[in-house]
């Protein structure tokens, strides 16, 4: 349920960023989105797994269903645009297409 979870809010957040770029970026922004929410879900789900004595040590997530799963999705997918925009950055400032005065 949580790989849904991540899947479906990582592509509502790309979905919404392309949205403001143009037609043919909503593609990539939603690979971007999904990519990097499920990362964030991957990173951050290991902080909170706890084993529980009742179950036999078997490891359940604390916030199970929704709010951390979407939190991690968000942040995933936060990171994920940050790292294409510090990339874009560093390529328009040395090929001279940015001007630094």
């Amino acid at each position: 349920m949580s790989f849904v979870i991540w899947i479906v809010v990582g592509g509502l957040v790309g979905w919404l960023a392309g949205r403001y770029e143009d037609e043919k970026a909503v593609p990539t922004y939603l690979t971007i989105g999904i990519v990097g929410a499920i990362t964030g879900g991957l990173l951050w789900s290991p902080w909170f797994w706890v084993s529980k004595e009742g179950l036999g040590s078997i490891p359940i997530f604390i916030f199970e269903f929704s709010t951390f799963h979407i939190f991690a999705a968000v942040f995933g997918s936060t990171a994920g645009f940050w790292a294409v925009h510090i990339v874009h950055l560093i390529r328009d400032r040395r090929s001279g297409y940015l001007q630094t005065d």
